[in-house]
């Protein structure tokens, strides 16, 4: 008998984003210089479609044609050199960017960012 592994659920962007080892809010102040550090998490292979409404009130899907990928990628601000810390409106504890790429210019189409505050549900 094989054993069943079950994945955590997660209930909102806040514990995907504990899960994946971020979502600190910390503040930075003025002066602070900020460096990013991504990390590529999950790739995989995606297409892409696009919808238009039609005068019947119905939709028509039709495909992107390009060859596409899925890129999940964490990002981290580190504040260095901060001189004050009573600015709360800075959230430097990281957050996910879910990009859409074209696999064979490897340009960016579109990107999502979930931060901890959103109320994302997965």
């Amino acid at each position: 008998v094989l054993p069943v592994i079950v994945p955590p659920t997660m209930s909102n962007a806040q514990d995907l984003l504990s899960i994946l080892g971020g979502g600190a809010i910390r503040s930075g102040g003025r002066g602070a210089t900020t460096s990013v550090n991504e990390k590529s998490i999950l790739t995989f292979k995606a297409g892409k479609m696009t919808t238009e409404l039609r005068p019947n009130g119905k939709y028509l899907v039709t495909p992107d044609t390009r060859r596409g990928e899925i890129n999940l990628v964490w990002s981290t601000a580190a504040v260095t050199g901060r001189t004050s810390s009573n600015n709360n409106n800075n959230s430097n504890g990281g957050h996910l960017k879910v990009e859409w790429r074209d696999r064979r210019t490897h340009a960016v189409v579109n990107t999502i960012n979930v931060f901890p505050e959103d109320d994302a549900t997965f």
